[in-house]
């Protein structure tokens, strides 16, 4: 298993606070060891009677349901940027006899969102703070068109504690944006190796205009 320090600095800082780097740099540590416990209590648990493959979202509705470790993560220790929303990654798993899945934190400053996209893989955003506005959209068949027409089918705003999942298999194209006045924080599950090497580390299939 990748354990925390062998990844831990691979994520970025962009940091204007009075927080020493040292200080923050072993918050992120202790965080990342928060959710590597976390996931190691429930295969211990519950290990031996899920399916492999099902054991990422076992773990994502636990701890989604576990409100107890979500609030021992410290999220001041992961800035906000006026240029764009921030990417950081908490936690990587990658095992033999599991699939390889990783936590990833998005920081949102206000009005900021992400482009229209969909996903290589299945994924799960649960909001941490703030407000975090889902608009969920599918292709439309049209005749030469470029760029591809999008249709809205849903929108959602979570709370904290708040999130759905974004399968594969199904149409997944979607856009995340801060729908409050403050800072808004959501924690990504991804069904994917977050520290693979450059070019193939991420969970996008396609962005759209």
């Amino acid at each position: 298993m990748v354990t925390s320090s062998d990844w831990h600095s691979q994520t970025t800082f962009k940091d204007r606070e009075q927080t020493t780097q040292h200080d923050k740099t072993e918050c992120r540590r202790r965080n990342s060891l928060i959710l590597q416990q976390f996931v190691e209590s429930c295969l211990a648990q519950h290990g031996n009677d899920v399916d492999g493959n099902k054991a990422p979202y076992l773990i994502f509705e636990k701890l989604k349901n576990c409100h107890s470790v979500l609030k021992q993560i410290k999220l001041e220790a992961y800035p906000a940027s006026n240029r764009s929303y921030q990417k950081y990654v908490l936690y990587n798993h990658v095992e033999s006899d599991l699939p390889p899945f990783s936590f990833t934190l998005i920081v949102f400053a206000p009005k900021q969102k992400t482009p229209k996209h969909s996903h290589r893989v299945d994924c799960a955003p649960l909001c941490l703070q703030g407000l975090v506005k889902e608009t969920l959209y599918r292709e439309v068949e049209q005749e030469n068109s470029s760029p591809q027409k999008l249709e809205v089918v849903r929108t959602k705003i979570y709370k904290p504690y708040e999130g759905a999942y974004l399968l594969k298999c199904q149409p997944n194209i979607h856009h995340l944006e801060n729908a409050s006045d403050g800072i808004s924080m959501s924690l990504h599950l991804y069904l994917f190796d977050a520290c693979c090497p450059s070019g193939k580390s991420s969970s996008i299939l396609k962005v759209y205009r």
